[in-house]
């Protein structure tokens, strides 16, 4: 199934739209199911931020949320995990994304909880 996983999932007013959104941590396995649209830039970031970005991530520091939005409201919640089961497209932080998937196809730390990845989902 090409669902996308929220662990850890709190439904929050995010604070500077008023907008109702899921905040947690990204199930690492569904990070590919997180589309880019056609119209958003996926390459042609810079190398150096880039780099910055995926060190900040095995360097234990804390990289801003993932956001997306889903085309649909097909969702379910069991023990504090959200499954999103309509196409999901990031909305902001397209760079972290890549960086992320980058960044695991050589990390052994991978599942370590210094290596997670917030994400929040707006209605």
């Amino acid at each position: 199934m090409t669902e996308v996983r929220i662990a850890n999932a709190s439904i929050e007013e995010d604070e500077p739209t008023g907008e109702v959104v899921i905040r947690g941590v990204l199930d690492q396995t569904t990070l590919k199911y997180i589309n880019m649209g056609w119209y958003q830039r996926e390459q042609g970031f810079s190398q150096t931020h880039t780099t910055e970005i995926v060190g900040a991530f095995f360097g234990g520091s804390r990289v801003p949320d993932v956001v997306i939005g889903m085309r649909g409201q097909r969702c379910a919640s069991k023990d504090g995990t959200w499954s999103l089961r309509d196409k999901c497209y990031c909305v902001d932080g397209g760079q972290r994304r890549l960086c992320r998937s980058h960044g695991a196809q050589g990390a052994a730390r991978f599942e370590d909880p210094a290596w997670r990845q917030g994400l929040s989902r707006h209605h």
